[in-house]
């Protein structure tokens, strides 16, 4: 194996690491503070989280609309947004930094 093959190999090794070590350090985030709640378009909605995901290699956050009383919102949430929203990681960090300094 050439020089060059042998350093892009490292490259994508160091990459997988990476994006494993990412995604466990938000996967024990999401399961130590599974409740988030969001501000959409159509109101306060409260949050809880589903499961880490992939799209186009990019890591996603899924979390599903929780039907509370205390969240007037949830009905018009629920019917023009759907049940479920979808964070990136940087939104994720992003809110939960700001849900951590409430």
């Amino acid at each position: 194996m050439n020089t060059n093959n042998l350093n892009n190999q490292k490259a994508k090794n160091l990459q997988e690491n990476f994006a494993l070590s990412t995604t466990g350090c938000i996967s024990a985030l999401c399961k130590d503070k599974p409740l988030m709640v969001i501000q959409t378009k159509c109101g306060v909605g409260k949050y809880q989280f589903k499961r880490i995901g992939e799209s186009e290699g990019k890591l996603y956050i899924e979390f599903k609309l929780i039907h509370d009383e205390d969240f007037k919102d949830c009905e018009k949430i629920s019917h023009y947004l759907g049940d479920f929203c979808y964070l990136s990681t940087q939104q994720y960090l992003y809110a939960y930094k700001y849900f951590a300094n409430s």
